[in-house]
């Protein structure tokens, strides 16, 4: 890996088994971890110095064998091997080096080194023989035998399906190509299986990062990058023909290290660049979405399951490293726990040793059915060949039987541990399991008593009565219904609609029921249907009517509110003094069966789902043993009609008009019914005795109402509200005159509606004329509900500013104007000049002055006035000629 890319990384999965190939580590600057107890513990007594990828490999007691960064082979006395030096590996290659037995040899092993960024000395093997050197072992002539050049730094190793060869898959640069070797007792096939895998990334992205097979060894991951761009994938891989398909493009995002969980199910990669670690579910139906980050932590690069089935994670120049405690659970219940294992004096680097696959694959413990007192079903899955198992299902029974059954009698927590031999050892793996316990059952036979509405034998009952029955408490609990204990017992064929179910066989039948809780646990309760004859008569029948109401909205919906709450009583005469009976009124003969929805309120019942008319339907059960004594159709509820009629009405008559009257009616809709009804009339409240026609002549004002009863006597009352109206009186009118803004003001008394007019035309409901030339006047004041008119004559009075007396018939005259032989006929009017010297007298009734004196026309000037009025007033002023 190049020296300035330290925070590059891809993903690899890897997964081991609890065998000892695998419980000794060395990696980075002289750093080590002992697995043999169960848990990491720090060696510090290793000799490996590198950068990145390594190797290491013990026996299946977990005693070391020797160890390689790639370059040089340390035996398991951390000296330098006969030897093993000058390797073609590279301290910077993410897997420079991994270590393989040859299979059918206890002795020989593979040691395959790949040099670092595509360089030329490309993808090696050289071979160990452990008998050399007094069993410390040495490198023998087969040394740094070139498979082909140059690769990337990517190299995984799983078993074969015949589970004893193994295929050795690296990835070629440049190029879109996938090498498949295969290592068997005969040594390694250098004649590849090829797959044209296009990653869609430039060549250099993919040099750097882990590739790494799943623990199943079906699937292979694949990641890399260069700082701007990644990649991140995953493909099947057949174990039978080394061929790898069915890409799928994770991120583009640049990684490092990757790795898969034991169970095979979830991957992880590391982003040295962002600081996270990202999950993924491969059970997902997408699984590139359903990436989640799941913490954030310095500088991650390369990953390694571990013999314990944690996953652990290299820091680069950090004396400690990290943990992800439960790879299997998918969110931040997998646990990760950031510099969790203490390396003492030594430290991490980028990579972590790197072991062929299948040798740690941990059978993962599968069983069905976790109820106590029923079969559970054991098994599990490997690539192994097994010799033979042992069970311990953590009761204190075992089984050897590859696929064995137990039946644990109590409800608890149990640890099972499977110890299986194969032809590469014993493999040990151990699930804590839950049984959980069955519902309890507060009896398993009860029994449904129905009445038989119709005495025919059959009736129907609501199964899920017999709920409460058998359980305390309902909640969290499945209920299903069968017609047979066989179906009960597999949860097969369900009874479709268990609140109304007919007995088949005549007065008593059976059914089964199941109670399952959220854990899939169940049992089982016979139910017994039982058909009993009615004792309420057939005779029995109560009606009530009442009149349709506006309690919904509309006063012809058949809608009523009942009373019937005095049937109780006479039912209850109908059984002997003293039994212990509950009555209850359903809307329907389903509910009254089902015993559900019963009327909570029999005083105050209201038919809305059931217009005009209803059958209301008596249910009676004996409170001893719920026991049906009565069922059946006992009330019958009538909605009658009431009048359609026009609520309101108004009418207005003249006060003013003597002997004048009105008509006013009791507004039936349809008038050809009018016969059909009586008719009671009152005013304000009071019965006017005698009206009981349709029609009611009234010459008053006041509120009169008729109440109109049809033949079932429902009745409904109709308002009509009589205003009076009459002539306007005349109180006062107020004239403005003799200014710029005439004005007229006219005051009226009287009960009507009135509106005003000056010429007995253009009316106006404001009693305020403004802006009014001089002149005569009528003032007009009309009632708008046509009880008359009042009218009187007014005089507006207006003294001209000039006139212009040169004949063209305009304007010709000057006279004082709203003056007529009624109003202020004797008024004097006299003209002077500006000296004071009087020009003319002349009548306001005459035509005016002409503009001459002593009968020649006088200058263009001012003149002045004086006039007396006959009202008393003196009005003095001037006015222009204009020639």
């Amino acid at each position: 890996m190049k020296k300035t890319v330290i925070l590059l990384f891809f993903l690899l999965h890897f997964s081991v088994f609890s065998q000892g190939e695998a419980n000794i580590w060395y990696f980075g600057l002289n750093a080590g971890l002992d697995f043999n107890s169960g848990n990491p513990v720090t060696l510090l007594n290793g000799k490996l110095n590198t950068f990145e990828g390594c190797a290491v490999l013990s026996n299946s007691l977990g005693q070391l064998l020797f160890y390689t960064d790639g370059r040089t082979v340390y035996n398991k006395n951390h000296n330098i091997m006969l030897n093993g030096e000058n390797l073609m590996g590279n301290s910077t290659s993410t897997q420079s080096a991994t270590i393989v037995q040859k299979p059918g040899s206890p002795n020989l092993y593979y040691v395959f080194t790949l040099d670092g960024e595509g360089g030329a000395k490309g993808f090696r093997y050289t071979i160990v023989d452990l008998t050399l050197d007094g069993g410390l072992g040495g490198v023998t002539t087969t040394k740094n035998v070139l498979v082909y050049s140059p690769s990337c730094e990517k190299l995984a190793i799983t078993k074969h399906a015949n589970n004893i060869d193994y295929w050795i898959v690296t990835h070629g640069y440049p190029g879109n190509t996938f090498y498949s070797h295969l290592l068997t007792s005969s040594g390694l096939n250098t004649t590849p299986v090829l797959s044209d895998i296009n990653l869609n990334v430039p060549f250099e992205v993919i040099i750097y990062g882990q590739l790494k097979f799943s623990p199943s060894g079906n699937k292979i991951a694949i990641a890399g990058g260069n700082i701007q761009i990644g990649c991140l994938e995953i493909m099947d891989f057949n174990k039978t023909t080394g061929l790898l398909s069915n890409q799928i493009k994770l991120s583009n995002e640049d990684t490092y290290g990757v790795e898969f969980s034991a169970n095979d199910k979830v991957l992880y990669a590391t982003n040295p660049f962002e600081n996270i670690i990202s999950q993924y579910d491969l059970t997902a139906a997408d699984i590139p979405n359903s990436k989640i980050n799941i913490n954030v932590i310095l500088r991650p690069f390369a990953m390694q399951i571990g013999p314990d089935n944690k996953i652990y994670v290299a820091h680069q120049e950090s004396s400690k490293i990290s943990v992800i405690s439960n790879p299997n659970t998918l969110g931040n219940g997998c646990t990760l726990q950031d510099n969790a294992i203490d390396l003492g004096i030594k430290q991490s680097m980028f990579g972590l040793p790197s072991f062929c696959q299948s040798f740690f694959y941990a059978p993962e413990i599968q069983l069905s059915n976790s109820c106590e007192d029923e079969t559970t079903n054991f098994s599990f899955n490997t690539n192994q060949t097994i010799v033979n198992v042992t069970w311990d299902f953590g009761d204190g029974n075992t089984s050897n039987a590859l696929n064995p059954s137990h039946i644990y009698q109590n409800a608890n927590n149990y640890t099972v541990t499977l110890n299986a031999t194969t032809s590469n050892g014993i493999i040990t793996n151990t699930r804590n399991i839950t049984i959980f316990p069955k519902p309890v059952l507060l009896q398993n036979n009860l029994t449904l008593r129905q009445c038989d509405d119709n005495n025919d034998g059959f009736s129907t009952f609501n199964l899920k009565e017999s709920e409460q029955m058998v359980v305390a408490n309902t909640t969290g609990l499945i209920f299903s219904y069968h017609e047979t204990q066989a179906d009960a017992l597999s949860g097969s064929a369900p009874i479709a609609n268990p609140i109304s179910y007919s007995n088949e066989i005549v007065n008593n039948d059976v059914v089964f029921l199941r109670v399952e809780n959220a854990n899939g646990c169940y049992s089982t309760a016979q139910i017994n249907m039982v058909v009993s004859t009615t004792s309420i008569p057939a005779t029995f029948q109560k009606e009530y009517k009442a009149c349709d109401s506006d309690a919904s909205g509309s006063e012809t919906d058949g809608i009523a509110t009942f009373d019937f709450s005095s049937v109780t009583p006479q039912v209850e005469a109908l059984f002997p003094v003293g039994q212990l009976i509950t009555i209850k009124y359903y809307k329907n003969l389903a509910d009254a069966l089902a015993e559900q929805n019963a009327i909570a309120d029999i005083s105050n019942y209201t038919n809305t789902d059931y217009p005009n008319t209803q059958d209301i339907y008596i249910r009676v059960d004996s409170q001893a043993n719920n026991e049906c004594l009565g069922l059946g159709h006992h009330i019958t509820l009538f909605v009658n009609p009431i009048p359609e009629i026009n609520p309101t009405g108004t009418e207005l008559i003249c006060s003013n008009i003597p002997n004048l009257t009105k008509t006013i009616n009791a507004g039936l809709q349809d008038t050809a019914t009018i016969n059909d009804y009586t008719y009671q009339w009152f005013l304000d409240g009071t019965i006017l005795a005698g009206e009981t026609n349709y029609t009611l002549s009234v010459n008053t004002d006041g509120i009169y109402t008729v109440e109109v009863t049809n033949a079932q006597n429902c009745s409904k009352t109709r308002t009509i509200t009589v205003t009076a109206s009459n002539i306007a009186t005349i109180e006062n009118i107020i004239i403005t005159d003799l200014t710029e803004n005439n004005s007229i003001l006219i005051t009226v008394s009287g009960s009507g509606d009135y509106e005003y007019s000056l010429d007995g035309i253009n009316y106006q409901t404001n009693n305020l004329f403004q802006s009014v030339e001089p002149g005569i006047y009528t003032v007009y004041i009309t009632d708008k509900n046509g009880c008359g008119t009042a009218e009187k004559d007014i005089s507006l009075l207006g003294i001209p500013n000039y006139f212009t007396p040169n004949g063209d018939g305009f304007n010709d005259y000057w006279n004082i104007k709203g003056i007529n032989t009624t109003y202020n006929a004797k008024t004097t009017i006299h003209i002077f000049d500006r000296y004071g010297k009087l020009l003319k007298q002349i009548s306001p009734l005459s035509v005016g002055w002409d503009g001459k004196y002593l009968g020649k026309d006088v200058s263009s000037s001012d003149y002045w006035y004086v006039i007396n009025l006959e009202d008393g007033r003196t009005l003095k002023g001037h006015f222009s000629l204009k020639r």
